[in-house]
This record gives C-alpha cells, sequence and structure tokens, in this order.
C-alpha cells in the first residue's frame, strides 16, 4: 500500500492566495511478506498548485486523500520497483538461511565424526548465529528516475 511516511511533516505553503497548499510530500510503499513488515521509502513528491475550485482546506484534508495524491504520481512501473525491492530483499533472505543452514548442517556433521573418531568428547556449537530479518525491515531508496531522450537521427 502506498502512503504518506509518517516520519515527515506535510510541506506547505501560500500559493495563488490560498494558504496552507501542501507543496510536496514523504512516501513509503508498505506491504507485510512473511510475517515481516517491509516499509519501503521513496523520494518525496513535489506537488503542482491547486486549482482554487478544487482546493480542500488543510485542516479538511483526509489520510486518504493525500495516499490518492501519492498514487497518482507514481506510474505503474515505479510503484512496481518499489514492490520489486521487496521481493529482492526475501529472496536474499532466503538465499542466505539457506547457506547459513547447510554451513550448520556440515559443521554438525564434521562435529559428530570428531566424537565419533575420539578427536574431541562433546561437540562445539555452530559458531554463527541464525541469520534473522526481524519483524519490521525499513528500507530507504530511491527509484531510478526516468529520463526522455530524442533518436540521435530526430
Amino acid at each position: 500500500m502506498l502512503k504518506l511516511d509518517p516520519l515527515h511533516q506535510l510541506s506547505t505553503t501560500t500559493v495563488n492566495g490560498l494558504t496552507n497548499v501542501v507543496t510536496e510530500l514523504h512516501w513509503l510503499y508498505e506491504s507485510t511478506v512473511n510475517e515481516k513488515l517491509y516499509k519501503v521509502h521513496g523520494p518525496k513528491i513535489v506537488l503542482t498548485a491547486p486549482d482554487a475550485r478544487s482546493f480542500v482546506d488543510f485542516a479538511d484534508l483526509t489520510e486518504d486523500q493525500v495516499n490518492s495524491w501519492i498514487v497518482a504520481h507514481l506510474p505503474a512501473e515505479k510503484q512496481q520497483w518499489y514492490i520489486d525491492r521487496i521481493a529482492e530483499n526475501e529472496q536474499c533472505h532466503a538465499e542466505t538461511h539457506a547457506r547459513w543452514v547447510s554451513d550448520r548442517d556440515a559443521w554438525e556433521a564434521e562435529q559428530q565424526e570428531k566424537i565419533d573418531n575420539g578427536e574431541i568428547e562433546e561437540a562445539l556449537p555452530f559458531p554463527d548465529i541464525e541469520p534473522s530479518g526481524g519483524t519490521v525491515l525499513d528500507m530507504f531508496c530511491v527509484a531510478p528516475e526516468t529520463t526522455e531522450q530524442a533518436f540521435p537521427w530526430a
């Protein structure tokens, strides 16, 4: 879900006689995957001056209205870029955990072999702590800017 980033206040100013006009806001994409809450923070959005006829006074703004501005300012491909960061993190965590399990199992087999051969009397615990992603992960990243260039032959 795209939503306003609670770490930042809304920036406001006076524009064309309208006071407390929101000029920029900070946002994040929030999703729960494998019981882990991801918060992927994006760059600020700079808003254009509102039309006086549709202007909503700052005191009357709702969270849903502000969140709809975020959705309106981010094309689907940019939204997907943030979703992909979560998938990449989950994949990296799965690969890291699989390596840890493999290393632990090899360690335990080696320890058992040493016990069986009389080299040691008691197995030593595996020295590495099991990797854990925690329950909340704040990711601060900025999507690459799309650029438009003319064809060189134009």
